[in-house]
């Protein structure tokens, strides 16, 4: 793999324009959350059999890093962890009424800020750029 050092350099620029756009369009910064703790809500409301573990190998964290972020999840009454009756070993999430409501309140003000900057975009170039994102994100996947 060839690696195009001037193209990553021209890419990271405008990643760095298009970030502090967004950044000065307005963000959920008024919200309670973080962006990675709603990443955490989104992925817990997507999947019933969320656990710890399945959550730090979405968000690509240590177990010791997700633990403290389902703490605060927990501490903010946003999740709640219950114990698999099969199995006591096993904690599942899962996500209260304010939880979704956080998801909600947060996806809103994110997208109302966004879509000022990203409605000029032609559909092909969106899709384009959501092609490229999930290969990067794909891409890091188990790296450490």
């Amino acid at each position: 793999m060839k690696i195009h050092i001037k193209l990553i350099a021209q890419f990271l620029s405008k990643a760095i324009k298009v970030r502090r756009l967004i950044e000065r369009a307005g963000s959920f910064e008024d919200s309670a959350a973080t962006l990675l703790q709603i990443e955490a809500l989104k992925y817990i409301q997507s999947n019933s059999n969320s656990t710890v573990g399945s959550l730090a190998r979405e968000l690509t964290m240590s177990l010791s890093s997700t633990t403290q972020l389902t703490n605060r999840l927990v501490d903010k009454e946003w999740i709640t962890r219950e114990t698999n009756q099969k199995d006591r070993r096993v904690i599942g999430l899962r996500l209260t009424k304010l939880g979704k409501e956080q998801i909600r309140v947060c996806m809103d003000q994110m997208f109302s800020s966004h879509f000022k900057i990203l409605a000029s975009v032609p559909e092909s170039d969106l899709k384009e750029m959501i092609r490229i994102f999930e290969n990067i994100a794909n891409s890091q996947k188990g790296v450490k």
